[in-house]
């Protein structure tokens, strides 16, 4: 088991979108394959994922994903 846990400051007013595209990557994420756990917390401008995979492997593949990528590319700007 790789629990992940992943904390993220935003800019004020840039949060609401943030939280949006990490709920939709979600999606997207529990339906790969290792992936045995998502939560996500908000706590003002911060953001919190807490994910449970069934090893190291399976969340490797997953951080060498288009689907990670892609939320990274989305987050980045947002952060502040």
């Amino acid at each position: 088991m790789k629990l992940i846990t992943v904390e993220a400051q935003f800019e004020r007013g840039k949060t609401d979108a943030a939280l949006a595209a990490v709920q939709e990557q979600s999606q997207v994420v529990t339906a790969i394959d290792g992936c045995e756990g998502y939560a996500l917390y908000r706590a003002g401008d911060r953001l919190a994922i807490v994910q449970k995979w069934r090893s190291a492997e399976c969340f490797d593949a997953y951080r060498r994903s288009g689907a990670f990528a892609a939320l990274g590319r989305t987050l980045t700007p947002l952060m502040s």
